[in-house]
């Protein structure tokens, strides 16, 4: 599958966003094999055809269209946020449950592109630079629209890839995808999902790695400087809430209080800016 070969790749923007990969066009072969043997007629049932007309083979010469249109990650993400977006939840459903893993292939993607931000910034071009942004936000749309299954929470808070890359979202340059980020961790932390450990484990990473003196000093300084974007406010406020809501007892909500306070939130600053 597409998504797999791409998300487990090193992250390098040359890897990624390199021109004329042979493992990306083997990649898109496979992934219009898998379409192809999904559109498949099942024996005994009526024999008239309801296969999409796109994938079905119009040469002579095999059984299968090559989409060499797949041949860069972002046709291949714009093509699956589309079909997760207005497929049948059945789709979405076969998708995101075994063997396939869908969220979580969506993870480790999203994870490589965020390594390719971060290893190729001061060297690669501009466009690159935002091609991978786009490619990020469309990573997370992606997974939003895998949450039209009630399952999705669940699988997306105990994935086996972890939720700091979401976490790592939160300090994209692109606002949308922050808002998304923040929509997915507090889905995350809602029941069915009940992944409140996992969130809070992340956030703790994201301190080491960032430097903050305290967890949550970047997002409540992003939280007061946003008046400009009231959604990106609305969903930080959200999963605050919810973050605090779903503690497992007394002691530890009193301690993300604390810990807030600590990285200077105050209802008085959000309403200043709001």
């Amino acid at each position: 599958m597409s998504l797999r070969k791409w998300g487990r790749r090193s992250g390098s923007s040359a890897q990624l966003y390199g021109l004329g990969s042979a493992v990306q066009a083997e990649s898109a072969d496979a992934t219009l094999k898998s379409a192809h043997n999904l559109q498949q007629p099942v024996p005994g049932q009526s024999s008239k055809d309801y296969r999409n007309p796109i994938l079905t083979p119009t040469t002579p010469h095999g059984e299968e269209m090559s989409l060499r249109q797949f041949s860069t990650v972002t046709e291949l993400l714009g093509k699956l946020k589309a079909d997760l977006r207005l497929a049948f939840p059945s789709f979405v459903q076969e998708f995101i449950g075994d063997p396939l893993d869908g969220v979580t292939l969506l993870l480790e993607l999203l994870r490589a592109v965020q390594l390719s931000q971060a290893s190729q910034q001061t060297r690669c071009p501009p466009p690159v630079l935002r091609r991978a942004l786009l490619d990020e936000h469309s990573c997370l749309q992606c997974i939003r629209s895998c949450l039209r299954c009630p399952d999705a929470a669940r699988r997306l808070a105990a994935s086996p890839a972890g939720l700091f890359t979401l976490a790592v979202c939160i300090m994209s340059n692109v606002s949308k995808s922050r808002v998304i980020a923040l929509e997915l961790l507090t889905k995350a932390c809602e029941p069915p999902g009940c992944g409140h450990g996992p969130v809070s484990e992340a956030l703790s990473t994201l301190r080491l790695r960032f430097g903050e003196p305290v967890r949550f000093r970047f997002l409540v300084g992003m939280l007061s400087s946003a008046g400009g974007c009231p959604e990106l406010q609305a969903a930080g406020v959200r999963f605050l809430n919810t973050l605090i809501e779903t503690a497992p007892n007394p002691q530890s909500r009193l301690y993300l209080q604390a810990e807030l306070e600590q990285a200077g939130f105050y209802v008085s600053n959000i309403k200043k800016v709001s």
